[in-house]
């Protein structure tokens, strides 16, 4: 990484698809949406209730220090309508547990402010929802982000997802998964598409099924490239990984493999997050001109 730019390819007879079905394609007219900060319990302080949570972009409950981030134990999201979900990754009596992304509220605000407001759909709190994901609105944007958290499922890897807000204004629960067979099904022609979550590179491609993992189902939406994650990460090495790499592209017309190398080395060369761990796990997948 310190000398290469480097981008992975799930196939070389990925990339020949990629590049026919993209071949000759216009520009989306907007530059960027970003989606983030969705709400996840009807304990959150955005629903008039007490809730700190700073928390690992994934779907565990966790509580621990390391190199100056601490991730906190808060509420965890109950409802019967999602308990198959809680099933499979493990979870008892239907229960999923998914904290409050706090740093990525900053995250998003600070990828909309790089653009012109024209340009830029910013949906976060309660419109960062699978609905806002899944709209046509969408194909609209060049580039889109969603900062929330990651769900792998390797036993049903078409159940994998990016959980977004699982509640409504009122507290009631709704249906926040933005799932692999749900992304399959998008219209999204985007340059890039930004997983800021845990563990959304992973995952299987299983015979006769639609899967793959999160990557392949937005490229087969239509995607040229997505940048996803190998490991669970930390929120705030997120947010600051995130805003280098979109200065880079938006500021500096950096490509986005030139971008995450930019944005890699800023936080390599940090003392707060020079250990791997916080620089390292996000990828680029897809086309690399």
């Amino acid at each position: 990484m310190a000398r290469r730019e480097v981008v992975s390819l799930p196939s070389a007879s990925t990339l020949a698809l990629i590049r026919h079905e993209t071949a000759g394609r216009k520009l989306a007219p907007k530059r960027v949406a970003v989606i983030g900060d969705p709400v996840y319990d009807s304990q959150d302080a955005r629903l008039g209730k007490y809730s700190s949570a700073i928390g690992r972009r994934s779907g565990d409950e966790v509580k621990e220090k390391s190199e100056g981030v601490t991730y906190a134990k808060t509420a965890f999201f109950q409802s019967e309508a999602f308990s198959d979900d809680s099933n499979e990754i493990g979870s008892s009596g239907g229960n999923l547990r998914f904290p409050r992304l706090s740093f990525t509220r900053q995250e998003a605000a600070d990828i909309a402010s790089l653009a012109d407001s024209k340009d830029v759909m910013l949906a976060m709190d309660f419109r960062a929802n699978r609905e806002t994901a899944m709209g046509a609105q969408m194909a609209q944007y060049q580039i889109v982000h969603l900062a929330a958290h990651g769900l792998l499922n390797t036993q049903f890897p078409d159940r994998s997802a990016v959980v977004l807000s699982l509640v409504d204004e009122e507290g009631r629960p709704r249906n926040g998964f933005l799932r692999l067979q749900d992304i399959y099904d998008l219209n999204l022609p985007a340059e890039l598409v930004v997983l800021s979550a845990c563990e959304t590179a992973l995952g299987k491609t299983h015979q006769r099924r639609r899967s793959g993992g999160l990557t392949r189902g937005f490229m087969y939406a239509g995607s040229k490239r997505v940048m996803a994650s190998l490991w669970k990460v930390a929120d705030q090495a997120t947010a600051e990984l995130m805003k280098v790499f979109y200065k880079a592209i938006l500021e500096k017309g950096q490509s986005a493999t030139e971008a995450l190398r930019t944005a890699q080395m800023a936080l390599r060369n940090s003392p707060k997050w020079r250990a791997p761990f916080f620089w390292a796990p996000f990828i680029l997948q897809g086309e690399y001109n």
